[in-house]
């Protein structure tokens, strides 16, 4: 059974909570693993997605199921200049979905975590 946090030492609920409804329900071995990323990078890391609810609008657009953001299993993470660094830090933590937007505006560039059970995924934006 899943056990359900809303926050953990570097990650408060403000920067993990759906920003449609407030409610914040991270799963307690995703974020001890995004804990563990953290430690090793050895800087801050700002999260610009945590948690979304079902009725987040990119949750209800989503054709087939919801994604791991619905399941408290993913974050994006704001990456500015560091993103192959912390690509690198995601794999070596044991993260198994790894979404890659690291062109435009620096302040925008991200890196979509989770820890999802089907086969590992890597893809870009």
């Amino acid at each position: 059974m899943t056990e359900y946090v809303e926050n953990s030492p570097r990650f408060s609920k403000q920067e993990l909570q759906c920003k449609h409804t407030g409610i914040c329900k991270m799963s307690k071995l995703f974020l001890d693993r995004l804990e563990a990323l953290r430690e090793e990078y050895g800087k801050p890391i700002r999260i610009s997605s945590g948690f979304r609810d079902f009725t987040h609008p990119v949750e209800a657009k989503k054709a087939s199921k919801s994604g791991y953001h619905t399941q408290g299993r993913a974050c994006d993470l704001l990456v500015g200049y560091d993103g192959y660094r912390l690509l690198e830090l995601a794999i070596k933590h044991g993260f198994t979905g790894l979404g890659c937007n690291f062109r435009g505006p620096v302040e925008s560039r991200f890196l979509h975590v989770d820890d999802r059970d089907d086969p590992p995924a890597v893809w870009s934006y």
